[in-house]
């Protein structure tokens, strides 16, 4: 474990590797799936949300589709599973106003087309791609009630799992909106693994300005934040023209970018906390550079 420590420290200082650190996704993903059998007995063929919510692999799980991410042909075979939640586990998040497509509106609508197209886009990057299938195992589709808006979220005790809403009418720029908000949560699991190595964040008491949120959060809630952003930035940087054959879609990728630019800007100077490790400030440091070189400063 000393050498992968000191590895991905050493990524993490490094200005020309990608954010999403792809050289260790697998290692990082691997022990997390081995502290998940430690805990519950799952394994990634038996995995399901309800089942780690249970903390029992035998417990049941609605699984409404099975997207194959990476063939077996091609290397070991991941699998993408559209779970849908039980009632009871529905109820608990009915309570935060997050209401659930059923298994008969993910049949009956195109949601489940949009979830494709997006992946398709995720291809198109095969670094990010095949990052995303080694951390995300099952995800739930979301209906945000409102075509123009977004939800999306992640729990770290829930560690293969993403929530992901998608809207009911579907648009390049719709298909483009689910492909980031994919690319959010997984690198939501990412750190959260990444941490579990490398810790960056040594204390959780003071707050500071979220500009995501527009509300004060404490050091880790802003790490991960600006984290998912700068990683979104460097995927809308890296995507090839063909995924943005209509214009509106390439402005509105640079609209993206433009606001993430202008939103890490207003946290500077977080990365000299006392809040974070030195490695993590210096991670900060990095990504916050990184950001203003694209802009000339």
């Amino acid at each position: 474990m000393s050498g992968l420590i000191e590895r991905v420290e050493f990524a993490l200082r490094n200005p020309s590797g990608s954010l999403w650190l792809p050289e260790f996704t697998i290692e990082m993903v691997e022990a997390g799936w081995r502290d998940l059998y430690h805990k519950a007995s799952l394994s990634p063929d038996a995995y399901g949300t309800a089942r780690v919510m249970a903390r029992d692999a035998g417990a049941p799980r609605n699984i409404s589709s099975r997207l194959t991410m990476i063939s077996g042909a091609d290397g070991p075979e991941k699998v993408l599973l559209v779970e849908t939640l039980d009632a009871e586990f529905v109820h608990t998040y009915n309570e935060a106003d997050v209401r659930f497509y059923t298994a008969d509106e993910i049949d009956a609508t195109n949601v489940l087309a949009q979830l494709g197209e997006a992946i398709t886009v995720l291809r198109t990057i095969p670094a990010l791609f095949t990052t995303v299938a080694a951390l995300v195992r099952c995800i739930h589709l979301l209906d945000s009630g409102d075509d123009d808006y977004d939800v999306s979220f992640s729990e770290p005790q829930i560690p293969f799992s993403i929530f992901v809403s998608v809207p009911r009418e579907s648009s390049a720029i719709s298909v483009l909106r689910v492909a980031e908000a994919i690319v959010h949560e997984a690198m939501h699991l990412q750190l959260t693994l990444i941490e579990r190595i490398v810790p960056l964040v040594r204390a959780k008491s003071q707050r500071h300005y979220s500009p995501w949120r527009e509300e004060f959060r404490n050091a880790q809630a802003v790490l991960h934040g600006l984290y998912v952003f700068c990683v979104i930035d460097e995927f809308f940087r890296a995507l090839p023209a063909f995924p943005l054959r209509e214009a509106h879609a390439a402005s509105y990728l640079k609209r993206r970018r433009s606001g993430i630019h202008e939103q890490v800007g207003r946290i500077r100077s977080f990365q000299d906390s006392k809040d974070l490790t030195e490695i993590g400030s210096e991670f900060i440091r990095r990504m916050i550079t990184g950001l203003e070189q694209q802009e000339g400063r």
